[in-house]
């Protein structure tokens, strides 16, 4: 009897204990992440499409002549956009080739303008200019071309010469004013020429 009483006695001592002894993990509540979503004040609202006055508006060309010019040239890169039939005395005496000039005076300027660049004096034949593009730009007109040298492994007559390339744009396919500039770049954007429509 004495033993069963220290026991009922102690029971509660031990029981205690034990709870003491057990550590019950802390429950946690994670917290949702804050969100991603952009707000009203961090969304970039610019508006960056290109109006109607920076627009390029790309413009459809055709080859009229492309060569090198061997007696005779511009000193420097040179652009000529002619709408008349009376400009075309002024090709005439930067290309040395007849049949080019013939060509030339083919050309309907009821329908379309006549647009020649020039490269400039270049170290030998071989080398060629290209227009690559035509587009208009608000009221001005831009060119871009690109000077081609000759292959390494090519033989080309060592003299200086003049690259030319005389190409066509339908008038219907540009919106013109008076004055209007063209311009004429490098396939890096460089500046090379510029000038006033002669119509």
């Amino acid at each position: 009897m004495l033993s069963n009483a220290l026991t009922l006695r102690l029971f509660p001592f031990a029981l205690t204990s034990l709870l003491l002894g057990c550590q019950v993990p802390e429950a946690r509540v994670s917290s949702p992440p804050p969100s991603t979503s952009p707000t009203t004040d961090a969304l970039d609202t610019t508006d960056t499409t290109p109006t109607s006055n920076s627009a390029m508006s790309p413009i459809p060309f055709s080859t009229l002549a492309q060569g090198n010019a061997l007696t005779t040239g511009l000193e420097e890169p040179t652009l000529l956009v002619m709408g008349d039939a009376a400009s075309v005395d002024q090709i005439s005496s930067m290309v040395d080739n007849p049949a080019v000039v013939d060509q030339i005076k083919t050309v309907d300027f009821t329908k379309a303008y006549i647009v020649a660049v020039f490269a400039g004096p270049v170290e030998s034949g071989g080398y060629s200019i290209d227009v690559q593009t035509i587009s208009q730009q608000g009221a001005g007109v831009n060119l871009q071309v690109q000077v081609v040298p000759p292959p390494a492994d090519r033989m080309v007559p060592t003299v200086i010469s003049y690259p030319y390339h005389i190409v066509t744009v339908d008038r219907q396919s540009l919106t013109l004013v008076p004055g209007a500039a063209w311009s004429m770049f490098s396939a890096d954007g460089k500046f090379m020429a510029d000038t006033q429509l002669v119509d």
